[in-house]
C-alpha cells in the first residue's frame, strides 16, 4: 500500500491519475457491490442479451464519430479545438440518425442473422446509445484536454450511483433486458448533462470561434482518425463482438452470459485505474512528443508500474475465481468463474496495451496499427468459429482464444517498443 501510494504522490501525471483512479474505485465498488445482487435477479440468458445488445451499439459508436473526439487533445489552442467539438458532435447525432432508419427497415433481418429473434424489440434503443456515447466521448476528451479531472469524476460517479438504483429497481420489478437497457440510457443522459453543463459555464465562450469552414479544415487535417483509427478502434470492438456473436450462435445465450459475466468481474480490478491511467497517459505522451522526449521511456517506466501493482492481484483472480465466483453470484455461475480463470493472460496483456495504444497516434502511425488491428481482428473470430464448428467444448474454444488474443497483444507491445523507440531521433532528424 505504501509502494501505491509513493508512487500516486511523485508528481503530476500520477496526481492525474489518481483523481480519475479515485472516481474509478467508488464505481467499481458500487458495480462490485450490486453484481451478487444483480446476478440473483437476472439470469444467464439476460446478461447474454445485454451482452449482444452492447456488441452492436459499441460497433456502431466506434465508427460514428470517425474518432475525431480522440484528435480533441491534440491542437496547441482551444478556439481550434473547439471546431473539432462541434465536428465530433454534428457526426454523432448525422450516425444516430442514420442507424434508426437501417434499424427500422431492418429490424427482423438484424435479429435473424445474429440467432436472436428476441432482441429485436430492444434494436430501437441503439440510434439513442449510439448518440449519448458519441456526446459523452466528446465531452470527456475535452475535459481530458482541460483536465476537469474532478468533474469526470463526479460524472462517473454520478452515473454509477442511478445505474445501481435503476438496475436493482429493474431487477426487483421483473423488468428484464428492459429494464437494464432503460436504466444505462437514463444514467447515461444525466451524466452528460450534469458534465455538459460544467464545460457550458466555463468555456461557452469559445463558441464564437466555431464555423463550419473551420471543422472541414480540421476534418481534412486529422483525416487519419477516420481513416486508420476509426477502422483500427472498430477492428478491436469486432473482436470482442465476433466472439459474443459466434458464442450466441453456436452455442446458447446461456454460454454467452457466462462470458459475459466473467470478463466484467475480471475486469473490475484492472479498469481501477487502466481507464484514467490511459486517458492521463494520452495528454502526457502527446505533450512528451511535442518536447522531442523518447516515448519508449515513458512506456517502459508505466509497464513495470501497472505490472507492479497488479500482476499479483490477476494472478490470485487466476487461483480462486470458481470459488469467488460461486460464493458472490450464487451456483448458478460457477462456469463463470471458470471462464474468468482461462480469461486471465488475455486481461493481463490487455491491461498492459490499452494505455500504449495511444503511441501510435501521437506518432502517426495510424495505417501501420490499422493493418495489425486488422490482422488480429480477423484471426481471433476466425479462430472462433473453426473450433465452434468442430463443436469443441466451450471452455476449450475460450482457451484457444486467449492463447491466441495474448500472444497477439505481446506482438503489439513489441511493436509499440520499437516505434516509441525511435521517435525522438525523428523528430531531431526533420
Amino acid at each position: 500500500m505504501k509502494s501505491i501510494q509513493a508512487w500516486f504522490s511523485k508528481d503530476g501525471f500520477n496526481q492525474n491519475v489518481l483523481k480519475l483512479a479515485t472516481g474509478t474505485t467508488f464505481v467499481q465498488v458500487v458495480s462490485i457491490g450490486m453484481s451478487p445482487i444483480l446476478s440473483r435477479l437476472f439470469t444467464p440468458s439476460d446478461y447474454g442479451v445485454i451482452a449482444i445488445y452492447l456488441g452492436i451499439t459499441t460497433s456502431i459508436s466506434v465508427i460514428a464519430t470517425g474518432q475525431y473526439e480522440v484528435s480533441i487533445v491534440l491542437p496547441e489552442k482551444d478556439e481550434e479545438a473547439v471546431n473539432v467539438v462541434a465536428l465530433t458532435a454534428s457526426l454523432a447525432v448525422i450516425s444516430s440518425l442514420l442507424s434508426l432508419v437501417i434499424i427500422s427497415v431492418f429490424n427482423q433481418s438484424i435479429a435473424k442473422q445474429i440467432s436472436n429473434i428476441e432482441i429485436s424489440r430492444w434494436l430501437y434503443f441503439i440510434p439513442v446509445t449510439v448518440l449519448q456515447t458519441g456526446v459523452y466521448q466528446t465531452l470527456s476528451y475535452w475535459s481530458n484536454r482541460k483536465k476537469y479531472y474532478r468533474k469526470l469524476v463526479e460524472t462517473s460517479i454520478l452515473q454509477s450511483l442511478l445505474g445501481a438504483a435503476f438496475n436493482l429497481y429493474a431487477g426487483l420489478n421483473d423488468l428484464g433486458v428492459g429494464g437494464l437497457i432503460c436504466s444505462g440510457l437514463i444514467s447515461q443522459t444525466i451524466g452528460i448533462s450534469y458534465l455538459g453543463f460544467h464545460i457550458f459555464r466555463k468555456d461557452h465562450e469559445l463558441g464564437k470561434y466555431v464555423s463550419l469552414n473551420k471543422s472541414f479544415v480540421y476534418a481534412a487535417k486529422y483525416k487519419d482518425f477516420p481513416k486508420f483509427n476509426a477502422p483500427q478502434v472498430f477492428l478491436d470492438t469486432f473482436r470482442t463482438n465476433g466472439i459474443y456473436f459466434a458464442i450466441s450462435t453456436f452455442y446458447s445465450m446461456e454460454s454467452l452470459g457466462h462470458y459475459s459475466l466473467a470478463q466484467r468481474v475480471i475486469q473490475l480490478p484492472i479498469s481501477l485505474i487502466s481507464t484514467p491511467i490511459s486517458q492521463v497517459f494520452y495528454q502526457e505522451i502527446a505533450e512528451a512528443h511535442n518536447h522531442r522526449i523518447n516515448l519508449w521511456l515513458k512506456c517502459k517506466e508505466l509497464i513495470k508500474k501497472l505490472l507492479v501493482v497488479f500482476l499479483p492481484l490477476l494472478l490470485g483472480i487466476m487461483l480462486l475465481a470458481p470459488v469467488v465466483f460461486s460464493i458472490a453470484f450464487g451456483d448458478k455461475w460457477l462456469k463463470a468463474g471458470i471462464y474468468a480463470r482461462i480469461l486471465v493472460p488475455w486481461i493481463i496483456l490487455s491491461f498492459l496495451a490499452s494505455p500504449l495504444s495511444m503511441v501510435p497516434v501521437v506518432l502517426g502511425k495510424q495505417k501501420q496499427f490499422f493493418f495489425i488491428g486488422l490482422a488480429v481482428s480477423i484471426l481471433l473470430p476466425g479462430f472462433a468459429l473453426v473450433l465452434a464448428n468442430f463443436q469443441v467444448e466451450f471452455s476449450i474454444l475460450l482457451l484457444g482464444v486467449s492463447s491466441i488474443a495474448s500472444l497477439s497483444l505481446l506482438g503489439v507491445i513489441l511493436w509499440t517498443r520499437k516505434i516509441s523507440s525511435n521517435s525522438q531521433m525523428k523528430i531531431l532528424d526533420v
